[in-house]
């Protein structure tokens, strides 16, 4: 078994969200980020614009719907990549 799709997905804890995004597509949200690693005296946290996406297998979607939301949609890779994504690596 593969540990990605070969779909992105979204999801969103709200069915209007949902429509929202079917009707005037993606926009980004502020998300907060620890920065705490940087040592910085003056800031702790950061927040990033971002739209976020996964490609967890379905068969493990579960815990992923409980925290984000379970309502979804699925794009191809392919579509990611017309539309110029870029991932986000967690090091």
């Amino acid at each position: 078994m593969t540990i990605k799709a070969d779909t992105l997905f979204h999801f969103t804890p709200r069915e209007d969200y949902l429509f929202d995004i079917l009707e005037n597509g993606f926009w980004p949200r502020y998300c907060r980020e620890d920065i705490g690693w940087a040592k910085n005296k003056n800031f702790e946290f950061c927040a990033y614009p971002m739209v976020c996406f996964c490609d967890i297998p379905l068969s493990k979607i579960s815990e992923h719907t409980e925290f984000y939301g379970e309502f979804g949609i699925g794009m191809t890779k392919e579509w990611a990549i017309e539309h110029e994504l870029s991932p986000i690596w967690y090091v």
